[in-house]
């Protein structure tokens, strides 16, 4: 493993992120470090199943407890929530899911690589830390919740990031 350097980003991350935006097969995907080639690779892809709602309940299905790694997860607009579509007509969410489970070191690895995955990625709309079942379940309802839509307005532009922790904050005041 090269010390000083973050991990390179695999061709697959960027070509299924390159699905995602298409909207035409991925709705969502995670992303992991392969420790023995030192890069991120795709670690599992979503399907369609013809309802958004299901399709990001199946990415919480498949975070653990134990195990960190990133989702990059797309929401199609809805006409009821015209005020978050974005020039490209969908919203790409990347979501950090650093448990508290998850052994030190791992956390500390996936903490501090961000920047290497998003960078390469290019054009995200929100950033999203969660450290547990509850924080990401809080995140879906709110995401499709009307509260999302027309509270948050200004954090739905390009290269907005926001914590969910500040995102919830802000709405509880």
């Amino acid at each position: 493993m090269p010390r000083g350097r973050g991990p390179v980003v695999d061709d697959d991350v960027v070509e299924c992120y390159k699905e995602l935006k298409s909207g035409k097969s991925v709705p969502w995907f995670t992303i992991c470090i392969d420790r023995d080639r030192w890069c991120f690779t795709v670690d599992q892809k979503g399907t369609h199943t013809g309802h958004l709602e299901s399709d990001h309940a199946a990415l919480g299905a498949v975070l653990q407890d134990d195990s960190c790694c990133y989702a990059v997860l797309a929401v199609h607009p809805n006409p009821e929530n015209a005020a978050c579509i974005t020039a490209r007509g969908v919203q790409i969410f990347f979501v950090s899911w650093i448990p508290d489970g998850a052994p030190i070191r791992e956390k500390m690895t996936f903490a501090s690589c961000e920047c290497h995955a998003k960078r390469k990625l290019g054009a995200l709309d929100l950033e999203v830390q969660c450290t547990d079942r509850e924080e990401y379940d809080e995140f879906l309802d709110r995401l499709y919740s009307r509260e999302w839509s027309t509270a948050t307005h200004a954090t739905c532009a390009p290269h907005v990031r926001e914590s969910v922790h500040a995102v919830m904050c802000a709405w509880r005041r």
